[in-house]
């Protein structure tokens, strides 16, 4: 294994992959209106946003007040000239749907999360009962900072509106 996949490993890994699903099915069940828990579709949208990282920085550079909407149009304004980010979301998740999948499985696993059946919808399982990591890298706390903004911005959209702010199709 050479250096740069050892690095790819380290960051893109399920274990990972599946606490930031968590923290965004938890943030997304929480800023609800009505407390509805995440269309299960949506996970796969958490990993190529966050693990991608010049999307994750822009993230990261953007309040969570601001919302989806301005955060899309951010991508397209002629100050910033990032519209490939936001136009290439697509295929980093198709691309990356093993990744997002085998996280989704793992969390389910660890009782982070439950799937139901008849809705396709994630619930999330109180935090108090998980003891959050001690001593992460920053990066990870980055990733999980923005994995709850995301759960918040997505809980204030329909995914009609997701899927044209961030030109995903599902």
């Amino acid at each position: 294994m050479t250096v740069l996949e050892n690095e790819i490993n380290l960051i893109n890994n399920p274990a990972l992959g599946a606490y930031l699903q968590w923290k965004y099915a938890l943030s997304y069940q929480n800023k609800h209106a009505e407390h509805e828990p995440s269309p299960g579709i949506l996970l796969f949208l958490v990993l190529p946003i966050l693990f991608h990282r010049p999307t994750l920085e822009f993230l990261d550079s953007t309040y969570a007040t601001t919302g989806l909407a301005k955060f899309s149009e951010k991508f397209l304004n002629t100050t910033y000239k990032k519209s490939d980010l936001l136009l290439s979301l697509h295929a980093r998740a198709l691309e990356m749907r093993v990744i997002s999948l085998h996280s989704l499985q793992m969390a389910a696993r660890k009782n982070l999360i439950t799937i139901v059946p008849q809705s396709g919808r994630v619930i999330s399982f109180d935090q108090n009962k998980v003891k959050e990591p001690r001593g992460v890298p920053a990066i990870a706390n980055k990733m999980r900072k923005n994995s709850e903004k995301i759960g918040y911005w997505f809980s204030q959209n329909s995914l009609k509106d997701i899927s044209f702010y961030l030109k995903v199709f599902f």
